[in-house]
């Protein structure tokens, strides 16, 4: 048997190159990394950190898709002509747009803060089929109220005009 010395440590060993398999691990890391240096993690958008094979950040890509979302009519929400379902993804769309507002979420006519709605001052229904979403949930037609005050408001017994927006 040939003995030599370990490329990594320079202990002799039996091996052609190696003594261990740790001592094989820390030279082929250090000669071969498997993501550089690190280069290619920057979000061409905003200048932050990206995951290494993504394109852009999370945050980056998730308001790319909202505004993507913003763009489409009712008639496209329409699944299967379910209104129910078409109509629970408008108000996910507005809770989105209320957050990005950085509208305070208590409720607008009485001050509850606990439990919260989003609200559309002019109703879903009320819009023409070929709306979009941006006029839809246009900040301007939303506002946060309690489940009291919301139902109020769907049967006609309250009004918004004295309420703030909070």
């Amino acid at each position: 048997m040939i003995v030599r010395n370990c490329q990594e440590c320079q202990k002799e060993t039996k091996n052609p190159k190696f003594c261990s398999r740790s001592c094989a691990a820390k030279f082929n890391n250090r000669h071969y990394p498997k993501r550089g240096d690190g280069r290619g993690r920057i979000c061409p958008v905003c200048d932050g950190t990206k995951d290494y094979a993504s394109q852009k950040c999370r945050e980056c890509k998730t308001n790319e898709r909202f505004q993507i979302q913003l763009k489409r009519t009712l008639k496209d929400t329409t699944s299967k002509g379910n209104a129910r379902v078409k109509w629970a993804w408008v108000r996910s769309i507005a809770k989105l747009v209320l957050e990005k507002a950085g509208r305070k979420k208590e409720c607008a006519n009485c001050g509850f803060n606990l439990f919260v709605d989003v609200c559309h001052i002019k109703s879903i229904n009320k819009f023409e089929e070929n709306e979009i979403l941006r006029v839809v949930n246009s900040p301007d037609n939303l506002l946060y109220l309690c489940p009291n005050c919301h139902g109020l408001l769907d049967r006609g017994l309250l009004n918004l005009v004295s309420s703030s927006k909070g």
